[in-house]
């Protein structure tokens, strides 16, 4: 609710980059950039691909080892294929957005159903769900640790505000969209978990590492392949949905708030898609499947710290304006807690693990500030060099030609909140 009223205040793409700019300045932007680059898009897409990679290779190498340069590779191809399709057309891209959509529904609901079918065998009844949380602890910091694991699932209701300006009618369809997506996916993921756990057990599913696929072998036998396939588009659409905000978002960041190359804020003058945002984009999620573990909960465990910092921030956005703008139109205002209650789960989140893994709070803290001084050595017109600004000039002149792209008609976006 708290981002359909942003959404709906601010009718600019950017999202939570462009709420801050608008609010704080320029610094606090860079900042929330800053972040987005160098560790939350990119690790949020590595999981997605190593995710997709591992019911890729389920089906065919069931019990078998993979080694982990082999899962790294076939990630990185995964992300350029979709990239390379965000490239060459918005429409096919959007054809991928909707399919994939279709399959995972239709994959969500056969799973529902068959757990629906084995508790009518069971008489109603689940063993596994018989002192469900036994062995299991209440320490606020391992509660807040899961929960990164957990909200992932349902992360990305805010993503739509991220392609604000691509939207039409903004005030009706981004509060619809946000409304029903999270109300589907809320209903849909909850009931598929209730499935795995009727048919797998507790154990089952800890022990497993793509459940689906342990699902469907041991539910359907002879068509079990079905499922892991149908589970692979799925993540797949959710990994293409990532790169499609995440390109938009660099593009926004460059091309208003000046904070990126000016080439990542062009766009083709053939396909009409922002090229240079779509290959950055790519260039550093493939980086960071090529440094970082392929180990997904170490990776959740660095975008669940983001994702909810950047989170909140959006939020104190909205609180902010509504203290130091209060008459500014609003299409679409929720009471005072609705936001409130939102900033608390978000520092909530934040904050009570620190005491579990201080270390990785640091250093996630620490590479958030370090966009300051970055900030103010290559981005601050005062404080850049003079000798930077012509080779970057140069570079932009030769790439410009090259990849055939230009700036946005000025005419064509929102500029300003006010």
């Amino acid at each position: 609710m708290s981002y359909a009223e942003l959404g709906t205040t601010i009718p600019k793409s950017g999202g939570v980059y462009s709420y801050v700019f608008e609010a704080f300045g320029p610094v606090a932007a860079f900042c929330v950039i800053w972040t987005e680059l160098i560790l939350r898009r990119p690790t949020s897409q590595s999981i997605a691909a190593l995710a997709a990679v591992k019911y890729i290779l389920e089906p065919m190498l069931f019990e078998c080892p993979v080694s982990p340069s082999t899962t790294r590779l076939l990630a990185i191809c995964i992300v350029a294929a979709l990239s390379f399709i965000h490239c060459w057309s918005v429409k096919w891209a959007s054809y991928l957005q909707n399919w994939t959509l279709y399959i995972k529904v239709a994959a969500l609901a056969f799973v529902i159903m068959i757990g629906i079918v084995q508790l009518i065998k069971q008489n109603g009844r689940a063993e596994a769900f018989d002192n469900a949380f036994e062995g299991t602890t209440s320490s606020p910091g391992k509660i807040g640790l899961a929960m990164y694991s957990v909200m992932f699932a349902y992360a990305g209701f805010e993503e739509i505000n991220v392609v604000a300006e691509e939207i039409n009618n903004q005030k009706r369809n981004v509060p619809f969209a946000i409304f029903i997506s999270v109300t589907l996916v809320t209903l849909l993921y909850t009931l598929a978990n209730v499935s795995y756990f009727v048919v797998l057990g507790k154990e089952g599913v800890l022990e497993s590492e793509a459940v689906a696929s342990t699902f469907a072998y041991l539910s359907l036998k002879s068509v079990a392949v079905v499922v892991p396939i149908m589970v692979t588009c799925s993540v797949l659409g959710s990994l293409s949905c990532n790169i499609y905000s995440a390109s938009r978002l660099f593009f926004v960041s460059a091309r208003d708030g000046k904070h990126l190359p000016p080439l990542i804020g062009l766009i083709n003058i053939n396909y009409y898609t922002p090229i240079p945002a779509i290959v950055f984009n790519m260039c550093m999620t493939c980086l960071t499947l090529l440094i970082f573990s392929e180990d997904i909960g170490i990776l959740l465990d660095y975008y669940g710290f983001f994702r909810w910092f950047i989170g909140g921030s959006g939020i104190v956005v909205l609180l902010y304006l509504r203290w130091k703008l209060p008459s500014i139109a609003r299409p679409l205002k929720f009471p005072l807690a609705v936001p409130i209650v939102y900033v608390a789960g978000c520092a909530a989140l934040v904050t009570v693990p620190i005491y579990l893994q201080p270390l990785k709070c640091l250093t996630s803290t620490c590479l958030m500030l370090s966009g300051i001084p970055v900030y103010f050595l290559f981005v601050y017109p005062s404080y850049t060099s003079v000798y930077y600004k012509k080779l970057m000039g140069a570079v932009t002149r030769t790439l410009q030609k090259l990849l055939q792209v230009s700036p946005q008609d000025p005419d064509t976006y929102v500029n300003a909140l006010r």
